[in-house]
């Protein structure tokens, strides 16, 4: 029996049929396009280290799973070394499957109960009033001993032997430590020592002294001498009057504390050069 022919109606439909669904696929198509555009948009986050790829052998470990059923003592057991990969001469693999695990418990000593060592600063000591500190500070520096001041004399290059600038006076004693521990108690131990013994009138002392409790002691007769002569004489004065003097001459330390006192201010040169004339020294401790 011959098949019926397809009218014309009948392929029109079938043509918009396909066209429907070529568009569906057309708008598919152009939807996963724009869906790739965007996935390649996006950036994968920055690395914080660089990578560099190496060939590290892996064990085959078999046993790994049976791990939560072996004993306690084994899960707890420390491993007798570290295990260290050397990644330029690794150690041939072995299977540890067959290993024979032996359970030991180490005897640990028992923990050392130091006793902690006596508080000797007080740290606190900051952050207590001012009007708690300055008393404290106080009784600190009337506290510190008199110290023995050893002069040094640096003589300057000059052409004219009298000229004024003879020579910069200072010491080799270590400065009290109340002067330079805090700001506060240099402040105040500064009533106790004071800059002194300039070498002319006019010059800047160089030498912490405590004329009450501090002992003196001059190289030598001369510096003795040049000091009497062009140094401040209110200086002198009130050095004088400590009667804490000493001199090292002909190889042994005189005591200048016999003497009644030094020539007032007021002389002249020529008198002051007769009393260092006059001097009489005594019996004086070796060095």
């Amino acid at each position: 029996m011959p098949k019926p022919k397809k009218t014309h109606a009948i392929q029109n439909k079938k043509i918009k049929q396909l066209k429907a669904r070529l568009r569906t696929a057309i708008k598919k198509i152009r939807k996963l396009k724009r869906r790739n555009l965007a996935l390649q948009r996006i950036r994968p986050p920055p690395r914080t280290f660089k990578y560099r790829p190496r060939i590290i052998r892996i064990l085959d470990v078999e046993t790994v799973h049976r791990f939560s059923r072996r004993p306690l003592e084994i899960r707890l057991k420390s491993q007798p070394r570290p295990l260290t990969v050397n990644l330029q001469n690794p150690p041939p693999p072995r299977d540890i499957s067959n290993t024979n695990f032996q359970i030991r418990l180490k005897s640990r000593p028992p923990p050392q109960i130091t006793k902690p060592p006596e508080l000797q600063e007080f740290h606190y000591f900051p952050y207590l009033p001012f009007e708690v500190r300055v008393p404290i500070w106080k009784l600190a520096i009337d506290a510190a001993p008199g110290r023995d001041v050893m002069l040094r004399v640096d003589p300057l290059e000059r052409g004219n032997p009298n000229a004024l600038e003879w020579a910069e006076m200072s010491s080799s004693t270590e400065i009290p430590a109340l002067l330079h521990t805090c700001h506060l108690s240099r402040s105040l131990a500064r009533h106790r020592w004071q800059l002194c013994m300039a070498a002319y009138d006019g010059d800047v002392g160089k030498v912490y002294v405590d004329a009450e409790t501090d002992s003196i002691f001059f190289p030598c007769l001369i510096t003795l001498w040049h000091w009497q002569g062009k140094g401040n004489e209110r200086e002198v004065d009130r050095m004088a009057a400590g009667r804490r003097m000493f001199v090292s001459h002909n190889g042994a330390v005189r005591n200048c504390s016999h003497y009644e006192t030094f020539p007032p201010g007021g002389v002249g040169w020529s008198a002051r050069l007769d009393w260092i004339g006059r001097l009489e020294w005594g019996e004086g401790w070796h060095m």
